[in-house]
C-alpha cells in the first residue's frame, strides 16, 4: 500500500523488545521484520518506524531503507508505552501502530495492529503475579477490544483469542511462524564449538536439556525431581536447565537444583542463565533429549528446533503441538506427574527404536515453517490495514 503521495505507508512499531538480549516477543519481532525485509517489493509498500526508549540491536537487515530507527528516546519503559510512543508515532504521522507485545497504549490515534501470541494469563491467572495479571490481563483485554487487527501465531491461539475476548474471527489474522535454517543436523566442528561452551559451564558428557523462560506451566521443578529419580540408573548423565526463573508463585529453581545435587552427591543438574544464540543449534544437537513439559503454549519453538537438530523431545500434552511437532515426540500426558516424566526420560535415553521413529524424515516438515511465507502474510495484513486508513 502507498500513501496518496505515492510514498510507502508508515507502520509505527513498538520496538522495545528489539533491545539486545531480548527473547520471546523480541525474537518474534526481529524475525518478522527480517522476513519482510527479504521480500523484494516490501520497501515500495511499507516503511517501518522503530520506536524505543533505549537503543535497539544493530542487525544488518535493519540497515535497509525500509526501516527508520527512532530509538534511544529515553524515559522508562512505562512512560514510553503510555505517552512517548503514541505521541512520537502521531508526530511521525504513521498509518498504523503495530504493537507486537500483547498490549497497545490505552490512548492512541489511528489504526492499531496488535500481536497476541497466547492468552495463558486469561486461561491460567494463577501462573502470574498480580502485576502481570493486571498488565497482561486487563490491558491486553482492552487492547484487543481497541485493535483494528489482531495478529497471532497459530490457529489454536486464533480460536482462543476469539473465544476469550469475544473478537470476531474476521479481525484476527493467523500469521504462521518460520523456522531458521540454522536448526538442522550439525557438523562435527559445530558440535565441537558447543562442547567447549558446555564444558565451561560444567556439562561433562551426555546430558538432557531444557531451555527458555522457566515458567510454572513448563514444570521445571517436576522435571528436575524426575531426573533425580533416574540419575542413579544413568550416573554419567546430566540435566542442563538454561533460562531465567520466571515461576509464580516463586519456586526457586536454583535452590531446588542445589538441593537435589546435594542429595545425589554430584553436580548432576547444571544451571545456566541462557544459551548463546549463535551455538544454540549445536547445543541442541549435542543433547541426548530435550525435556520441555509445557501444558499451554501459543506455539512452542524448542521441541520443533530440537527435532530438526536431531534430538528427540519429551514434551507435555499441550494443544498447539498438533500444529508443530504433532506426535513426533515422547508425550507426557500429565506433566506434573514426576513418575510419568521419569518414564518419558528413560524412553528418550534408552529406546533407540522410539528415537529413530521420532526423527524419521523430519525434514519433510520444514516447508510448513517458512519465514518467507510468514513475511508475505504479515506484510499483506499490515498493508491491507494501512490501505483502510
Amino acid at each position: 500500500m502507498q500513501s496518496s503521495s505515492g510514498a510507502p505507508a508508515i507502520i509505527g512499531v513498538d520496538a522495545r523488545e528489539l533491545a539486545p538480549g531480548r527473547a520471546g516477543v523480541g525474537r518474534y519481532l526481529r524475525e518478522s521484520l527480517r522476513a519482510m525485509s527479504a521480500i523484494p517489493s516490501a520497501s515500495g509498500r511499507l516503511r517501518f518506524a522503530l520506536f524505543s526508549p533505549e537503543r535497539i540491536s544493530s542487525e544488518p537487515f535493519l540497515e535497509s531503507p525500509m526501516f527508520e530507527r527512532r530509538d534511544s528516546m529515553g524515559g522508562s519503559s512505562a512512560s514510553f508505552f503510555l505517552a512517548g510512543f503514541p505521541f512520537a508515532a502521531r508526530r511521525r504521522r504513521v498509518n498504523v501502530l503495530w504493537c507486537p507485545g500483547y498490549m497497545a497504549p490505552p490512548v492512541c490515534s489511528g489504526k492499531v495492529a496488535l500481536t497476541i501470541c497466547d492468552v495463558s494469563f486469561e486461561r491460567h491467572p494463577e501462573w502470574f503475579s498480580p502485576k502481570h495479571r493486571l498488565a497482561f490481563g486487563a490491558l491486553s483485554r482492552l487492547s484487543a477490544a481497541r485493535a483494528d487487527r489482531i495478529l497471532t501465531i497459530s490457529e489454536f491461539s486464533r480460536a482462543e483469542i476469539s473465544e476469550v475476548y469475544r473478537v470476531p474471527p474476521s479481525r484476527i489474522v493467523f500469521v504462521p511462524l518460520g523456522l531458521d535454517d540454522r536448526f538442522r543436523r550439525q557438523t562435527d566442528s559445530e558440535r565441537a564449538g558447543a562442547r567447549r561452551f558446555l564444558e565451561s559451564i560444567g556439562v561433562r558428557g551426555e546430558f538432557l536439556l531444557t531451555y527458555g523462560q522457566l515458567f510454572t506451566r513448563r514444570h521445571v521443578i517436576e522435571s528436575m525431581r524426575a531426573f533425580a529419580e533416574i540419575a542413579p540408573r544413568h550416573p554419567d548423565l546430566q540435566f542442563l536447565i538454561a533460562g531465567r526463573d520466571a515461576t509464580f508463585p516463586p519456586q526457586n529453581v536454583d535452590a531446588v537444583a542445589a538441593g537435589l545435587n546435594r542429595s545425589l552427591g554430584c553436580p548432576a543438574i547444571v544451571r545456566a542463565p541462557y544459551l548463546p544464540e549463535e551455538i544454540l543449534p549445536a547445543i541442541l544437537a549435542s543433547a541426548r533429549a530435550l525435556v520441555w513439559l509445557s501444558e499451554y503454549e501459543g506455539f512452542g519453538y524448542p521441541p520443533l528446533e530440537s527435532l530438526f537438530c536431531g534430538t528427540p523431545p519429551v514434551i507435555g500434552d499441550y494443544a498447539v503441538r498438533s500444529e508443530t511437532v504433532g506426535d513426533r515426540a515422547i508425550v507426557v500426558r500429565t506433566p506434573g506427574d514426576v513418575g510419568e516424566i521419569a518414564g518419558g526420560m528413560i524412553r528418550a535415553i534408552e529406546d533407540e527404536s522410539v528415537r529413530r521413529e521420532i526423527l524419521r524424515d523430519v525434514e519433510s516438515l520444514r516447508g510448513r515453517f517458512s519465514w518467507r511465507v510468514s513475511g508475505e502474510k504479515l506484510l499483506a495484513a499490515l498493508a491491507d490495514l494501512a490501505a483502510d486508513d
